[in-house]
């Protein structure tokens, strides 16, 4: 992944699942994903697992 792709998190279990974002930066094997346009913006870093590329 690439700062500027955009990513969905697929895990049922975290709190943002189905939230899509953008990658912000990558290091130490984790992603730091910025989501916008809902009450409040979230800027997460998650683990490189977490997020998945949006390919559709």
């Amino acid at each position: 992944m690439l700062p500027g792709a955009t990513v969905r998190v697929k895990n049922p279990a975290d709190t943002y699942y189905r939230y899509e974002g953008l990658v912000q930066r990558v290091s130490d094997g984790k992603v730091a994903v910025l989501f916008e346009g809902g009450n409040w913006d979230k800027d997460q870093i998650r683990g490189d697992n977490q997020p998945r590329r949006v390919t559709e």
